[in-house]
C-alpha cells in the first residue's frame, strides 16, 4: 500500500493474533483515505459535483419552462386580429344604432311576460327594468347626460309631494 493510505499505526506494535484484523482495518482505512483525497478520482468528490451539476440542470431547466409559460400566458391573452376586427365592427355599430339595440334588449325582456299570462303590469315593467337596464349598461354616457335633468325634475316633485303633505 502506498504511504497516504496506510493505517497510521504500524502492525509491528500489535500483537501477531490481531494481525488479521488489523489488515481489514488499513484496507477499510485505504478507502477512507479516497474520500479524503482532492483529486479528480475522489468518489466523494464525484458524487458532490454530480449533484450540483443536476441541481443547477434542473434549476435552469425551471427558469426557462417558467419563461416559456410566461410567453404562452401573454400570446394568449393577447386578442387576434379577427377578434379585434370583430369587436371594433360591434362597438361601430352599438354607436350607430342604439335605439334598435336597446329596443331588441327590451323586446327580449317582454318574452318572459307573455309566455306566461301576459297582463299590462308585467309587460310594463319587463320593459322598464329591462329597457332602463340595456341602455344603462350599453350607454352610461346617457345616463351621465341626463342625470341633472332627472335630479331637478326628482327635486321638483319632491318639493310639490312635500308641499301637498304639509297642507
Amino acid at each position: 500500500m502506498s504511504s497516504d493510505k496506510s493505517f497510521p499505526v504500524s502492525m509491528s506494535t500489535y500483537s501477531p493474533s490481531l494481525a488479521g484484523v488489523i489488515k481489514q482495518v488499513e484496507e477499510q482505512w485505504g478507502w477512507f483515505s479516497d474520500i479524503k483525497a482532492f483529486d479528480e478520482t475522489n468518489s466523494l468528490r464525484r458524487g458532490v459535483t454530480w449533484m450540483r451539476e443536476s441541481f443547477e440542470g434542473a434549476a435552469s431547466a425551471t427558469k426557462a419552462l417558467g419563461a416559456k409559460m410566461q410567453a404562452t400566458v401573454e400570446w394568449a391573452q393577447r386578442p387576434s386580429e379577427t377578434r379585434q376586427r370583430c369587436w371594433n365592427q360591434m362597438l361601430e355599430y352599438r354607436r350607430k344604432y342604439p335605439g334598435a339595440i336597446v329596443g331588441v334588449f327590451t323586446a327580449l325582456c317582454l318574452l318572459p311576460g307573455i309566455a306566461r299570462k301576459p297582463s299590462p303590469r308585467v309587460l310594463l315593467r319587463n320593459m322598464v327594468i329591462g329597457g332602463g337596464v340595456a341602455s344603462t349598461l350599453l350607454y352610461p354616457e346617457l345616463v351621465m347626460r341626463t342625470a341633472p335633468y332627472v335630479m331637478s325634475k326628482a327635486n321638483q316633485l319632491e318639493h310639490e309631494v312635500g308641499q301637498r303633505i304639509s297642507r
